[in-house]
């Protein structure tokens, strides 16, 4: 019987941040993650606050460095920065081509064609010698993906991070390197697989998970992630069913392009011409578009419940003018200078800010409501996941004014920041109570500012018949963790007691489930 760790407590849904790829254009996302995190203020890191994180391409590179070596976003963009001028500084070139150029002073179509010549025997116009260089001196050359970075983190469970790779085989599927496993049974019928050698030994190092095209030892050979999927979100959502099969949606989702490509003219030419129409330059064109990710986007955001819609984000730029090569290393200011100018660019950043602070906050039931007497009186608490502290130290500093916990028809309470955190163990404990009809209507719980803007907490809309399903505090024999769920002990703050514990019974209730997983541990 396997050993089940849960990262997330039941009650929660994870949050997620996607990164998209597109070579030097990388630099967009990290410069608009710097604005979430210059929001979030110092003491508040965004990696405590996203449970999956995926990157495809450079965004692979971006996720490793946030989540993997625990860079904060300034760093991570110039770490980045440093890798990009060195991988991109100059392409393979032929001796023929060379001297065609040294001469002529001009590129010629003559010259052209040994330099194509050479990229293809090559597979690749750039040194992979100089990529793996290059990826070794940044994130060294002996760690990796799936194991603790350092001591300290091994007593810790950070967040689940992935980067997408795609196999070489003629029928190519895309992959996921990462430092966690999928649900037992839950990889059938999957689009992708979540890679992991056999032997724990070889596990890929950090700075292989950057494809060229690569071969690593007893798993396989891959390139790169985005040839094939470049939208990151959908990969992500797809691997929530995967890791997290129980959770019906993300409760957040910021999802990060590269820029936005000026389309062309849709008008179809009456004439082809022979080198400017070429399949060559109908090819390229095509995967270059394949870069621009937002069509992706706006697809998947059009499919949702109008219920989910505000909690996804997307932030993109438009490239304009500025050239959208994806190995344009001269114009990587240009791109940072994009964000920063851009219209709602702050505002979006505050927005994502305040709503992924808001998701660390979750709701527990704390005693099945009595079904004798109509409306039902729901008991519950809402708790928070992570550093307490910080997390509600920064709601407190982006939104100062008067807060309040409500649901649809009814108010909670006042928000009362560090007041409800216990000062002997640090955790927060918000006692709150509501009416409702039935165990199967549908309830949110939402925290409101003045200004009647309000977000909701994790886990909801839900009922309270799935939060007492997925707690199994009506379970015949008891819950798994007897009421003690990955905490220790407080002698300042009363610690959760299941309403049955203790007592006999000889059957179950009607919410009662049959759990047929393996044993449970919980990490709050």
């Amino acid at each position: 019987m396997p050993l089940v760790i849960d990262i997330l407590s039941p009650t929660m849904n994870p949050t997620i941040l996607a990164i998209d790829g597109g070579g030097v254009r990388g630099v967009i996302p990290l410069e608009f993650l710097v604005l979430i995190q210059e929001h979030l203020g110092p003491s508040c890191p965004l990696q405590d606050l996203v449970d999956l994180a995926v990157g495809t391409s450079s965004g692979g590179l971006s996720t490793l460095g946030l989540f993997k070596m625990k860079w904060n976003a300034r760093k991570c963009s110039d770490m980045f920065d440093r890798v990009a001028r060195r991988i991109f500084h100059e392409r393979r070139e032929s001796a023929i081509s060379r001297f065609f150029r040294t001469v002529f002073k001009a590129e010629l179509p003559l010259a052209i064609l040994p330099r194509w010549v050479l990229w293809l025997l090559h597979d690749g116009c750039y040194d992979s010698g100089t990529f793996d260089l290059a990826l070794k001196d940044v994130f060294g050359d002996d760690h990796r993906i799936f194991g603790a970075f350092d001591r300290q983190s091994t007593a810790i469970s950070g967040t689940r991070f992935g980067v997408v790779a795609t196999s070489i085989a003629k029928d190519t599927h895309s992959c996921v390197f990462g430092n966690f496993n999928s649900d037992h049974g839950s990889t059938d019928n999957c689009e992708f697989k979540i890679v992991r050698p056999l032997n724990p030994h070889h596990e890929p190092l950090v700075w292989e998970a950057f494809f060229p095209t690569a071969d690593i030892r007893d798993i396989g050979s891959f390139q790169d992630g985005g040839l094939r999927d470049n939208f990151a979100a959908g990969i992500a959502r797809r691997l929530v069913r995967q890791v997290w099969p129980s959770r019906k949606h993300p409760a957040r989702l910021l999802s990060i392009g590269t820029g936005a490509i000026p389309q062309p003219s849709a008008e179809t030419p009456h004439f082809r011409h022979v080198f400017r129409d070429s399949f060559v330059r109908r090819g390229f064109d095509a995967w270059m578009a394949s870069m621009d990710t937002d069509p992706k986007w706006m697809e998947m955001f059009n499919q949702l419940d109008e219920a989910d819609k505000p909690d996804y984000f997307r932030f993109n730029v438009h490239l304009r003018e500025i050239p959208n090569a994806i190995d344009s290393v001269e114009a990587m200011d240009d791109y940072r200078n994009l964000v920063i100018l851009q219209a709602g660019s702050t505002a979006l950043a505050r927005d994502a800010a305040i709503a992924f602070l808001i998701s660390r906050l979750y709701f527990v039931v704390e005693a099945i409501p009595e079904t004798g007497n109509l409306p039902l009186s729901c008991r519950g608490t809402v708790r928070c996941k992570g550093v307490a502290r910080q997390i509600i130290t920064a709601i407190e500093r982006l939104h100062p004014q008067r807060l309040d916990f409500i649901t649809d028809s009814e108010s909670l309470g006042s928000f009362q920041a560090l007041e409800d955190v216990c000062r002997g163990c640090g955790r927060y404990r918000k006692a709150v109570s509501f009416f409702i009809n039935h165990l199967d209507e549908t309830v949110n719980i939402y925290l409101r500012s003045n200004s009647q803007k309000r977000w909701r907490i994790n886990g909801f809309p839900d009922t309270v018949r799935s939060f007492i399903l997925a707690q199994k505090i009506d379970s015949p024999f008891g819950q798994h963790h007897h009421g003690r769920a990955g905490i220790a002990a407080c002698s300042e703050c009363t610690a959760h007691v299941g309403p049955f514990q203790g007592k006999r019974r000889k059957r179950a209730s009607d919410v009662s489930q049959q759990d047929g997983g393996g044993k449970r541990s919980r990490v709050a």
